[in-house]
């Protein structure tokens, strides 16, 4: 069963639009993941300078899934781009309707097994970092700071009394950083309307000192 799995992934694979002129894509989509292709890397220590980084990248992924990465919103001009250089409705991967499923399911994980990417034509990087980013468990994203207007901010659903608690929610008695990866994304959001930039900085502040410097934002 196994062995054809790895056939029917690998043949799917490679029935992919393999000849993807990188003009194709959307400049923006190529950034995105370009950015994620680079802080994984950082993440698993593996040196960014390498022609098979993607296939590296996927290989240690595979082993563990549960790496801290920011959160990445993919827009319409990006998918459709996507979809316009890799569509082929007869293979999973690059099926426009999988493609879109998965963008509306952002919290459900591909179960797919990456690992059997490796070693097709580097042609469908962008298209198996695409692949790569939905196999991650984003619930690594281990803090979550949102910011309702300048009175109310909340750390992981609870109100703090002020901006100061934010650190000693994250720091022991012997002033050691509790439970906290220093790769581990703290995602910050709020409503754009309601809080301000001051907000804001004094809030990346009090990260700052316990070296919490992986900063996912977002508006509402």
């Amino acid at each position: 069963m196994k062995l054809f799995l790895i056939l029917v992934l690998t043949f799917s694979l490679f029935s992919c639009d393999s000849n993807v002129k990188k003009d194709c894509l959307s400049p923006s989509l190529i950034q995105k993941l370009d950015s994620f292709k680079y802080e994984l890397a950082d993440s698993l220590l593996i040196e960014k300078k390498q022609i098979t980084l993607v296939d590296l990248l996927i290989k240690e992924t595979s082993k563990n899934k549960r790496i801290a990465v920011n959160l990445l919103e993919f827009d319409s001009v990006e998918i459709a781009s996507l979809i316009d250089c890799y569509s082929n409705s007869n293979v999973s991967f690059c099926d426009s309707n999988d493609i879109i499923w998965q963008i509306n399911n952002p919290y459900n994980k591909n179960e797919a097994d990456l690992y059997f990417l490796i070693n097709t034509d580097k042609e469908l990087d962008y298209l198996k970092l695409f692949w790569l980013y939905f196999s991650i468990d984003k619930s690594f994203i281990s803090n979550s700071i949102y910011m309702k207007n300048e009175k109310e901010v909340y750390l992981n659903g609870k109100l703090l009394d002020k901006i100061s608690d934010i650190r000693e929610l994250f720091i022991r008695s012997d002033s050691k950083i509790k439970d906290f990866d220093k790769r581990a994304v703290v995602s910050i959001s709020g409503d754009k309307d309601s809080v301000s930039m001051d907000l804001v900085d004094k809030i990346e502040n009090e990260l700052r000192e316990i070296n919490a410097l992986r900063i996912n934002y977002s508006t509402k």
